[in-house]
């Protein structure tokens, strides 16, 4: 779909808060290109939007997670009231929000306030927590495009406007090395067995749980000898942040901190241990067994125990609504434990079989691919209508 030539070009606000964010915020930057060439963006990003030729007007917070918001207070204002500013005076024809909730329902409702049509891609998890959320959506979004198939029903039935579109990540995945091939990336030998650790991407979530990371992998290493250990570290922080958590001596195990893409690490590795969140989807579509490990602060975990509305904390455990995975939260992420499940998957072909059978079938319920697409489709045509009907207005 593309406007008339003779039409005006728009602007779109795109905005991301976290580096998952970003590549889906990227992605759909790139798609908007591709069908309006014309369309001129600008927002809240990372190095990844940046790359697409969007203006970053505002870099992402650094401050994210339960209780950020409150230490980073004057910086998430103040970067609210800069988007709003550039949007206003950039007389903007809508604004794609991706993830980052709290932020961005507040961006979402100054921005309504201002008369912009908001479009949020990546709905708040209102189905595990605080499900007052909607209520704000309702008010402020004009529409929500949804990842996972089971929440179109959550928006129907409290009316709201949605669609289902899919998951960003299908398309990401789509062009995964071999093996072979990652390992010779990253510079690992052919034959050694292979962990890779996922332990999250911000900063707060990065210092709870590199402890329970390093005990667990020194303790893998004490049952499965030969060891190597591939740890995704995140762009801004230091090595040496990683290191210490894992207090190597000499002779333990092989230590490899790469800056890679966690879809190669996963693609290396025959078995992972991940944090919640992008990673353990990465690795259901790189059909690599893993463990989830959460770990947050006793008073966090307190509340989030009380107040969550489901059972299980990884996505692939949601969508299959069964335990496809073994889940550590909390007190149970015990080292020893940990190595158990990591062992029996690296030992076990049967488990290893079963295990990706069960990630084919979480696959097919986060779409066919072309997510970022559709979204783009729509917004360009909502952009393009309602240039038309202005100009029929005047």
């Amino acid at each position: 779909m593309r406007s008339p030539v003779n039409s005006p070009p728009f602007n779109i606000v795109l905005s991301a808060g976290e580096p998952s964010g970003d590549l889906i915020a990227a992605q759909v930057a790139a798609e908007l290109k591709k069908i309006e060439p014309r369309c001129r963006l600008f927002g809240m990003g990372g190095p990844r939007l940046a790359e697409t030729g969007c203006d970053v007007v505002t870099p992402m917070p650094a401050v994210m997670g339960l209780g950020g918001p409150v230490a980073g207070a004057g910086h998430i204002a103040a970067s609210i009231a800069r988007l709003v500013r550039a949007a206003v005076s950039r007389k903007v024809a809508a604004a794609i929000l991706v993830d980052f909730p709290d932020f961005h329902l507040a961006l979402a409702r100054m921005l309504h306030m201002a008369g912009i049509p908001v479009f949020q891609f990546v709905s708040p998890q209102i189905w595990a927590w605080r499900p007052g959320r909607i209520k704000t959506i309702k008010r402020y979004v004009t529409k929500t495009f949804l990842i996972f198939p089971f929440e179109q029903a959550i928006y129907d039935k409290a009316g709201i406007p949605a669609r289902f579109v899919g998951h960003p990540i299908v398309d990401r995945m789509r062009r995964l090395p071999s093996k072979t091939a990652a390992r010779k990336t990253l510079g690992i030998a052919p034959g050694r067995p292979v962990i890779a650790l996922l332990p999250g991407s911000r900063a707060a979530v990065l210092k709870r749980h590199l402890p329970a990371f390093g005990a667990a992998a020194r303790a893998v290493s004490e049952r499965v000898h030969g060891m190597t250990f591939i740890c995704s570290i995140m762009p801004g922080i230091d090595e040496r942040f990683y290191r210490s958590a894992f207090s190597l001596q000499p002779s333990a195990f092989s230590l490899v901190l790469s800056r890679a893409d966690g879809p190669v690490i996963l693609r290396a590795a025959d078995a992972a241990i991940i944090s919640s969140g992008t990673g353990a989807l990465e690795a259901v579509l790189a059909a690599t067994p893993f463990c989830g490990v959460y770990v947050t602060s006793p008073f966090t975990y307190n509340i989030v125990k009380r107040m969550a509305g489901v059972e299980r904390i990884l996505m692939v455990n949601i969508l299959a609504g069964r335990d496809v995975v073994r889940e550590f939260v909390q007190y149970e992420a015990r080292p020893e434990a940990i190595a158990g499940e990591v062992a029996s998957l690296i030992r076990d072909s049967g488990r290893r079989r079963a295990m990706r059978s069960d990630f084919r079938e979480v696959r097919k319920m986060l779409g066919p691919g072309g997510a970022a697409a559709r979204v783009a489709k729509e917004v360009v045509g909502f952009c393009t209508c309602k240039e038309r009907d202005a100009r029929g207005a005047g």
